[in-house]
């Protein structure tokens, strides 16, 4: 095992690692314990690889490769396991590692010490393995900037707006700039913009006046407004509350600090906006939001002549589990399905839940054979799986129907052909997948 220099202590080995996009590993520092072993076995149900300070290979090299995505202690923060993290960290690839703890002490001073530590998130190790599971997934998504998140700078000083540009840009941020505020209005409704990076002082119309346009529109009222001051334009800004300003930089500002607001408030903004497209208890797509994906996936679809899947998918026997074994189990089936279908599909695959044990996926550009396959493997695993709660080992399958996205779809025929195919799934003995349509 390779050695690593700090506080006298060999970094644990663990396996080499085969690239795997979709595939989440996670790191355990504390993980022979019987509560890690628990938490380790769920996790690896749903698709996760686990690794732990055990293991028998060379631990640098999958953290070298990047594979490892988070670090996940079980313990109380003592002085070896806190050495143990700076050797981790002290990699310069591995300095955004996000950090959870799993402790069996849950007080202010044990939380304080998380904190201390820089983690990212805390969990009482008696907590239901699933919202490890919840935590990571949050924690990793926090550390990106929102997908496809977009700037708008409206700004009269060409050279400054393009520094501007460069510096977003840099940091994943998708920017368009624009000279002329009295435009502003016009492509707010020809363009998708997140966010408003406006310069107080401008000719012609300035930001004051620009904002009290912007807010007369409904369609903009909620819309994020940064402006961009000087020192003699702070107390106005401050005192004239009805523009909605959500911040402002003085300048000078650093690139840094340009940075910082900036990706903050896209962060912010990003989980608003999840709290209004997101089923709250598993995190995916809710009905509306999902309906809206599948009719632009057959727009697409019929635009581009490709070939898509959708899938209606419905748990079996559920109104069972809940009646033998109580809600709670039923909503932890519920949650390990959505986590599994995460998991296993691609990133690019859109998932959401239709209803209490339904779900939907649309798989783009997808031949038929592929997604079905796809799923089969799926539907196995998931009858496979064993799960522990509550003192009961239960299991749980699914029925699915599955049909054709292409350009002559009209989307009503494609829920009722799914649909229908997921209720034939259910009568000729469930936990199988029938396809629907030519």
């Amino acid at each position: 095992p390779a050695v690593v220099s700090g506080a006298g202590l060999s970094l644990p080995p663990a396996p080499r690692l085969a690239i795997d996009e979709g595939v989440h590993d996670v790191f355990f520092i504390g993980g022979e314990s019987a509560v890690a072993e628990k938490f380790a076995g769920f996790m690896r149900q749903l698709g996760y690889r686990v690794h732990t300070d055990k293991a028998t290979a060379d631990i640098q090299d999958a953290f070298s490769r990047g594979h490892i995505k988070s670090l996940v202690l079980f313990g109380d923060l003592n002085p070896a396991e806190m050495d143990m993290i700076r050797i981790i960290r002290g990699q310069k690839s591995e300095a955004a590692l996000p950090l959870i703890v799993v402790s069996p002490f849950d007080d202010f001073e044990m939380r304080l010490s998380a904190v201390r530590a820089d983690a990212m998130a805390f969990l009482k190790d008696d907590a239901d393995p699933i919202a490890l599971a919840d935590k990571i997934e949050s924690v990793t998504q926090h550390l990106e900037v929102p997908p496809k998140f977009n700037v708008l700078i409206v700004d009269d000083d060409d050279m400054l707006s393009e520094f501007y540009r460069q510096t977003l840009g840099r940091v994943g941020l998708s920017v368009q700039t624009l000279s002329d505020p009295k435009e502003t209005l016009r492509v707010l409704a020809e363009t998708q913009v997140d966010i408003l990076l406006v310069d107080y002082s401008m000719p012609g119309c300035n930001g004051r006046e620009l904002a009290s346009v912007l807010r007369q529109d409904e369609r903009y009222l909620t819309l994020p407004m940064i402006f961009i001051s000087s020192h003699d334009e702070i107390e106005s800004l401050l005192l004239d509350s009805k523009l909605g300003i959500d911040d402002f930089l003085l300048k000078p500002f650093s690139a840094l600090q340009l940075e910082s607001m900036l990706v903050s408030r896209a962060r912010r903004a990003a989980d608003l906006g999840d709290l209004m497209i997101r089923d709250s208890f598993t995190g995916l797509f809710n009905h509306s939001r999902f309906h809206e994906e599948l009719r632009m996936e057959i727009y697409r679809a019929a635009r581009q002549k490709h070939e898509s899947v959708y899938v209606s998918l419905d748990l079996d026997h559920f109104k069972k589990i809940n009646d033998t074994y109580g809600h709670s189990v039923g909503d932890h089936v519920i949650k390990s399905m959505a986590r599994m279908l995460q998991q296993s599909l691609r990133r690019t695959d859109i998932i959401g839940r239709c209803g209490g044990e339904e779900f939907g996926i649309i798989m783009p550009i997808t031949p038929f054979e592929n997604a079905k396959e796809a799923l089969e493997k799926l539907r196995k695993k998931f009858a496979e799986t064993r799960y522990t709660v509550e003192g009961h080992e239960i299991g749980a399958t699914f029925s699915a129907g599955i049909t054709r996205l292409t350009g002559d779809s009209d989307f009503e025929a494609v829920l009722k052909i799914a649909d229908e195919a997921l209720y034939e799934a259910k009568a000729k003995g469930r936990n199988q997948i029938r396809a629907g349509g030519a």
